[in-house]
């Protein structure tokens, strides 16, 4: 479990920007009960959060994978059509 939880902080942390501040802002406003969490947090809190809150890694870790998935299939879709256009010579 250690190591899904280390490889979904590192995937967090790995985002681009505005994604990456978007993501965290979330999981420290649910793990907080803040309405807006001022500062981004470290990956030893999201740590922390995370072990103290199963059900809240898991949430964050769906939705995370969900939204890199459609963005892969984005990307292939764009990649595909580009081929397509290539190999049409148009």
């Amino acid at each position: 479990m250690v190591m899904i939880m280390d490889s979904l902080i590192e995937d967090l942390f790995s985002l681009d920007e505005p994604w990456r501040g978007r993501f965290l802002n979330l999981v420290a406003t649910r793990a907080t009960m803040r309405a807006e969490y001022k500062q981004q947090p470290t990956p030893e809190e999201v740590s922390a959060w995370f072990r103290a809150d199963p059900y809240l890694r898991r949430r964050v870790s769906l939705l995370l994978y969900a939204w890199q998935g459609a963005r892969r299939q984005h990307s292939r879709l764009e990649r595909a059509l580009a081929a397509e256009h290539c190999r049409d010579g148009s």
